[in-house]
């Protein structure tokens, strides 16, 4: 999961800099700078310290009156600016945190992580643009953060931009090759735009790195089935029931492919989980119609 949430130590800045990214979703980390021997800055750091001690057991309340405290001795403390940014984030106030990566940014403009998280803030708000340029200055400083590559290309299709969102899928993968969601996302946009070969290939590399990933499983079988390769597709549909039950994407879909083969009964009891999981949806109630309609015809003409 991408907005899951460190716990910290105390490595090197840039350790606490790293980013992950997120799914769709929030990528949150603290950034702690090398504490200075002023007796002023040592108090700031301090309650800068005790924030983030109490922001990683999740007492963001207690974290962000820390982290003002630390900057009421020290207004110009971008680290605690930062900090108190993600708690913000993390709470809900995405223009409190706005407002902190920004203050942030003017004093340490050249931090790839603060414009990720501004990025994130932003995209949450619905400003895909100025979240597309944070994102893009982030890059220009750090082309290998896997996850803020991954963050644009969700900006950029919500945009309507598939070209761009497919290339930054791909630089997100050339960074981090077992990143499974940009390899089922990647698949996604690829099989949409017809290239059905090149999102399998996705799907499959997807589910060999994680071989318990749903959504890439239930891809894969979705691709499959259009290539009419129903033994394949069934096969991962029954994957994806074993992992998840309750998917009913999966027992329509997979009533679908047994029907092809004429596998009636088959079919009936899958569109029969399906309304029983999801009472509304009317595609599976429809399909259960026809495959009752189906296996009546058939029992009558064996009886026959």
């Amino acid at each position: 999961m991408r907005d899951t949430m460190p716990v910290l130590a105390r490595p090197t800045t840039r350790q606490r800099l790293q980013s992950t990214g997120l799914p769709v979703l929030l990528s949150l980390w603290l950034w702690s700078l090398p504490v200075d021997s002023a007796a002023l800055l040592m108090d700031a750091t301090a309650y800068n310290d005790m924030g983030i001690v109490q922001q990683s057991k999740g007492d963001l309340d207690d974290a962000i009156q820390s982290y003002r405290e630390a900057l009421k001795l020290k207004p110009d403390f971008p680290e605690a600016m930062y900090n108190l940014g993600v708690a913000l984030q993390a709470k809900g106030d995405l223009d409190g945190a706005i407002a902190q990566y920004r203050a942030a940014l003017a004093l340490t403009p050249d931090q790839p992580d603060i414009y990720g998280n501004l990025g994130n803030a932003l995209k949450a708000k619905g400003n895909l643009g100025a979240a597309i340029e944070a994102y893009r200055t982030a890059l220009r400083l750090d082309p290998n953060q896997a996850g803020i590559h991954y963050n644009l290309a969700i900006a950029l299709k919500a945009k309507g931009d598939v070209d761009g969102a497919i290339a930054e899928y791909r630089e997100a993968i050339k960074v981090k090759p077992d990143d499974v969601s940009a390899r089922n996302n990647l698949g996604i946009l690829l099989q949409t735009h017809g290239h059905i070969d090149e999102a399998i290939e996705q799907y499959r590399e997807a589910v060999r790195v994680q071989p318990d990933h749903v959504n890439a499983h239930y891809s894969l079988g979705t691709a499959l089935h259009t290539k009419n390769d129903l033994a394949s597709a069934i096969a991962e549909y029954r994957i994806v029931i074993r992992l998840d039950p309750a998917h009913v994407g999966a027992h329509n879909n997979l009533g679908i492919a047994l029907h092809a083969t004429g596998d009636y009964r088959g079919a009936i009891a899958e569109y029969e989980a399906a309304v029983a999981l999801k009472p509304d949806h009317v595609k599976a109630h429809y399909n259960l119609g026809i495959a009752r309609h189906a296996a009546h015809d058939q029992d009558g003409a064996i009886t026959a």
